[in-house]
């Protein structure tokens, strides 16, 4: 078989963590099948021991060659002669907490071009990515922080989103040109099955046999929860995974009477409408096949 790469690079709020749990339970029937793969041993699956730690813009050159020497030892553990590779992180896009200052994944081209140097020789054939709405991913982004850090209130930060910098296509186009990969397949978020997403990620797989996972990863707190965690923090107590575990089983059957973090309707629309244009321009990437509906 060939030594490719294929990736599966989230993006964030897109059930990553999911995909990497269906990937830890189907290991072994995956290498069975000529196929390695690989995740960060982070949320539900813990088997992984995927730890790329990209360079930020803060880093000099020989701070990021540090880094790549670590990240080469890393991947040496997975990439085999003669085998293709899976690898999962959805970090490869980068930080969320840039949405607080209205930039959308500003070290995605810095991100892409470390990760191809890692890689090197090795070839990408196919980057999978799920993308999600702007008006969507950026309130996602600001609950999932909300669950282990005090925050400001949403109205604070969503002006800034809502006129942000970037987009899906300048993300998409830093993947493209910094890995040079065969295809790049882009997914609408929604809920599907994990043998499909997998299917999808590579094709080489026969997924008929793979299992779902039990469970769901890295689930999230509801409205009323999301109140509550903060309420705590603000009050003085530090986060740990047990108050986190505590808030979730203590609202899970409560209904907030607002929602947690939400734009204004205008708001919603204006970022609604350039998602929609930015997916146009998307579709009509050379190298790029937008699975739009599917």
């Amino acid at each position: 078989m060939s030594e490719e790469v294929y990736l599966h690079a989230g993006s964030p709020r897109t059930g990553t963590s999911s995909f990497q749990l269906f990937l830890e339970v189907n290991a072994e029937a995956i290498r069975a099948q000529g196929v390695d793969l690989n995740y960060p041993g982070r949320d539900a699956a813990k088997q992984g021991t995927l730890a790329l730690r990209f360079p930020a813009p803060r880093h000099d050159a020989g701070a990021i060659e540090q880094r790549l020497i670590r990240a080469r030892r890393n991947l040496g553990r997975v990439l085999r002669p003669d085998r293709p590779v899976i690898l999962s992180e959805e970090n490869i896009c980068g930080r969320m907490l840039d949405f607080h200052k209205g930039l959308f994944f500003p070290t995605a081209p810095l991100r892409a071009g470390f990760l191809a140097r890692a890689l090197a020789p090795r070839s990408v054939a196919r980057i999978t990515l799920v993308l999600r709405p702007y008006s969507e991913i950026f309130v996602s982004g600001y609950r999932k922080r909300a669950e282990d850090n005090l925050q400001a209130p949403f109205e604070e930060h969503a002006g800034k989103m809502a006129q942000f910098k970037g987009g899906w296509v300048e993300v998409i186009s830093a993947m493209r040109e910094g890995l040079k990969p065969a295809e790049i397949v882009l997914l609408d978020y929604r809920r599907r099955p994990q043998a499909e997403l997998a299917g999808v990620v590579c094709p080489l797989l026969d997924t008929s046999a793979l299992v779902e996972p039990g469970r769901e990863a890295n689930v999230s707190l509801n409205d009323a929860g999301l109140f509550a965690m903060q309420a705590r923090l603000r009050a003085g107590e530090t986060y740990t995974p047990d108050l986190l575990e505590e808030v979730r089983l203590a609202h899970a059957a409560e209904t907030a009477d607002a929602p947690f973090a939400a734009f204004t309707a205008d708001a919603k629309a204006r970022l609604d409408a350039r998602y929609a244009a930015d997916l146009d321009r998307l579709a009509a990437m050379a190298g790029v096949r937008y699975r739009r509906g599917e």
